[in-house]
């Protein structure tokens, strides 16, 4: 659903451990995006998750599920974010970090994530390991990889300004570029 104030971008690294991922210097033009992900990491330790299940629970009881419609939405209490994954199609272009031998492919395979958060929004070279859900998944036919940075430069923010909890959260964001996707490839 979101970071809330006491969750920040490094608690989420730690408990849906972030994992780094390195990344050839070959053209954007020529990585092939071949699978986007719409997935939920967790946000919080499971103790605490059980506590604010136990309390949502209550408050949905207590009013009669209008808590559930109007402040939760639906959303479980998990960090959305989109990932990506890549591969290089270079047969040599010479630049540093081309993995491109004896007429073979670079064939780096890295993955990115984006995602959204009251800092902002951001796209990363790696991927997080814990994956509570895969909500979605998507296989473009014609993306690269200065496409899809194309597309997270429309939805950038770089301070969070727009993020609320309740209106509009990594889910709401996460969902608008991966249709946006989806739309354009």
């Amino acid at each position: 659903m979101g970071s809330n104030s006491s969750n920040s971008s490094s608690d989420i690294n730690k408990l849906a451990k972030w994992t780094s991922d390195s990344e050839c210097n070959c053209d954007d033009t020529i990585k092939k995006v071949y699978l986007i992900k719409l997935n939920d990491v967790p946000m919080m330790s499971s103790g605490l998750k059980v506590q604010a299940d136990v309390g949502r629970v209550i408050l949905g009881v207590v009013s009669a599920g209008v808590s559930e419609n109007f402040l939760f939405k639906g959303h479980r209490a998990t960090h959305d974010v989109i990932e990506a994954r890549v591969k290089c199609k270079c047969e040599g272009c010479m630049k540093n970090g081309c993995l491109a031998k004896n007429g073979k492919i670079c064939g780096s395979n890295p993955y990115y994530t984006l995602e959204y958060t009251k800092s902002g929004s951001s796209m990363k070279i790696g991927y997080y390991s814990k994956t509570l859900y895969e909500d979605e998944e998507y296989r473009p036919t014609n993306m690269n990889l200065n496409n899809l940075k194309e597309i997270y430069n429309l939805y950038e923010e770089v301070d969070g300004r727009n993020y609320s909890l309740s209106n509009f959260n990594c889910k709401d964001w996460a969902k608008k570029v991966y249709n946006r996707i989806k739309n354009d490839y």
